[in-house]
């Protein structure tokens, strides 16, 4: 992503996945609150929220 000039990032999960928001967490991802949706699959709803970087270079940081 860097590589390519882009330096922010966003991924969207589901609000009960609490393994993956806290693997976000620990990366250094924020909880962006104005990001919750709510999809309907089928007859079941499900709420997603996002985590964010301003700056994804703290991610290749982590790595080291």
């Amino acid at each position: 992503m860097v590589e390519q000039g882009m330096h922010t990032l966003l991924i969207r999960v589901l609000k009960v996945n609490t393994p993956a928001r806290r693997f976000y967490e620990a990366l250094g991802g924020h909880l962006v609150p104005d990001v919750e949706e709510q999809l309907d699959e089928g007859g079941v709803v499900l709420v997603q929220v996002a985590y964010g970087w301003r700056d994804v270079n703290v991610l290749l940081l982590s790595k080291k």
